[in-house]
């Protein structure tokens, strides 16, 4: 799982002792391991999250660090989508597609390479 990692001031990113997924300008890192446990032990780590950093260490951030952590809490949400969580047939809404025979149209294609025009 990855973890968004607050570090202590003047911290290096090699600090911690974990698999690192994308580091961040400043303090921010994000780190890939099963549990938050793993990290929260490290002297060096300040905060461990999987969503929305505390206000109180947010409001600490750089600018660009708070596009990061931003960033990072905003995989999680879902936009708000009309007619979300509905069967795909519910009253209102139209059905999607058919769906398109893929075979046929990689034989089709299949024909042509090999010259089989019906002439």
């Amino acid at each position: 799982m990855r973890w968004l990692v607050l570090l202590a001031h003047g911290t290096a990113v090699d600090a911690i002792k974990a698999p690192i997924a994308r580091a961040a300008c400043g303090r921010l890192v994000i780190a890939e391991v099963a549990s938050a446990h793993e990290l929260t032990e490290q002297p060096a780590v300040v905060a461990v999250t999987d969503r929305v950093l505390p206000e109180e260490l947010a409001a600490e951030l750089t600018e660009s660090e708070a596009i990061f952590a931003t960033a990072f809490a905003a995989r999680t949400e879902k936009p708000d989508r009309i007619g979300e969580g509905l069967p795909w047939d519910a009253a209102g809404f139209e059905p999607p597609d058919a769906p398109h025979d893929l075979n046929a149209e990689s034989n089709d294609q299949s024909a042509d390479l090999r010259g089989d025009d019906d002439v």
